[in-house]
């Protein structure tokens, strides 16, 4: 990937500030905007809210894991700056609010609406294995989201002139009207045009309808016909998942990634420490196999061997191998991995991964406690 550190000169006059700063850990915090002040020209006295908006756009652009978090820690770093050194710039700077949270909480709305929501996130879930449902249970990303969906129609008929306590059972948000203003609400707020969101809420409404509420036919032909309305067709990637692959149109980046697992075992075979070199080696191997073979998190994390590693015969090839009911989409995978991501996984099994592994355990990615480590896999 890029370099950590940019190897940038600063300008004299950004020297001559950078100097006075005596905390090491803000001079961490200041140095990647100050390089790239340097870079552009930008001296202190020209220092402007445009420059803070380019270098955040150029964090973008950088695979960093958090850029936002480098941003915060940029504008913590100016503060203290300026109240460290007298003749820093005295731009004042705040961190912009990527959350855009308004839905009400559950506390807004009456008891009884909350209780039925959960009872069909319960079924949604199956958490009564006896209960014949008609459809399959869900993760519980996916109840997480359900729930969200319910509050988030109550909080829009709400913001459409509705009285919170009038909203008393789920029967109150799929009664046509109602149904017709809570997305009514939704399409304004989206700029006036349905979304791949809003259909999934309207849709996620009437599977409620229908497998929980028992509504009659005719209503649920109703509901359908709005939400043919709002299918926007074909769906594909969002803007921001576009704009992440698009940096893999330069060919250093491209390359970077690609060499990135190699990169990383060995550095971890340098690691001074074991149980880290060991972590370093777990996401080599979980970068190698995801760019091989496309896995939901979930799936990467609890990949094992015994279960998921299939040796087809002597010829020392390996198969990445995962039944259609551990998949989302139902649909199985069973893909072979090249040869040198064979020896990737080869090196990691037989140097790295003793030194995370109890005994008897068959997880390709242990964690504390045997647990696959989807924390440290989601940190790659």
């Amino acid at each position: 990937m890029p370099p950590v550190r940019s190897r940038q000169r600063l300008t004299d006059r950004w020297a001559a500030l950078y100097a006075q700063v005596d905390s090491r850990w803000t001079k961490l915090k200041l140095s990647r905007f100050l390089r790239f002040c340097s870079s552009q020209g930008v001296e202190p006295a020209a220092v402007a809210e445009s420059t803070f908006a380019a270098f955040r756009q150029h964090l973008d652009d950088k695979f960093l894991h958090d850029p936002d978090k480098v941003y915060a820690a940029l504008v913590d770093g100016w503060r203290a700056a300026q109240t460290a050194v007298d003749s820093w710039p005295q731009l004042r700077i705040t961190i912009p609010s990527r959350r855009n949270e308004w839905t009400f909480a559950w506390e807004r709305f009456p008891a009884s609406l909350q209780q039925e929501c959960m009872v069909w996130c319960d079924r949604l879930a199956g958490s009564d294995l006896l209960e014949e449902a008609p459809f399959r249970p869900v993760k519980p990303s996916t109840v997480k989201r359900r729930e969200w969906h319910i509050r988030g129609f109550a909080t829009a008929l709400v913001l459409r002139g509705r009285d919170p306590q009038s909203i008393t059972s789920l029967h109150d948000l799929i009664e046509i009207e109602s149904y017709k203003e809570g997305l009514r609400y939704l399409i304004e707020r989206a700029g006036g045009k349905p979304t791949t969101a809003i259909y999934d809420v309207a849709s996620c409404l009437k599977m409620m309808a229908r497998h929980h509420l028992q509504i009659d036919r005719a209503h649920l032909d109703r509901m359908a016909a709005i939400i043919r309305r709002l299918d926007v067709g074909a769906r594909g990637l969002t803007e921001k998942n576009r704009t992440r692959l698009r940096q893999l149109d330069d060919p250093q980046n491209k390359a970077a990634l690609l060499g990135l697992p190699a990169r990383l075992i060995e550095l971890a075979a340098r690691n001074p420490r074991p149980y880290a070199g060991a972590l370093l080696a777990q996401a080599a191997v979980a970068v190698e196999i995801s760019t091989m073979c496309q896995l939901r998190i979930g799936n990467l994390a609890k990949l094992d061997l015994d279960r998921h590693l299939i040796r087809p015969g002597l010829g020392g090839g390996l198969h990445l191998v995962i039944e259609p009911e551990e998949v989302k989409n139902a649909e199985p995978i069973d893909r072979p991995l090249l040869p040198e991501s064979i020896a990737l996984i080869e090196r990691y099994l037989t140097e790295f991964r003793p030194r995370l592994a109890a005994p008897g355990c068959t997880a390709l990615f242990p964690g504390r406690g045997e647990v696959p480590n989807q924390s440290t896999l989601c940190g790659i």
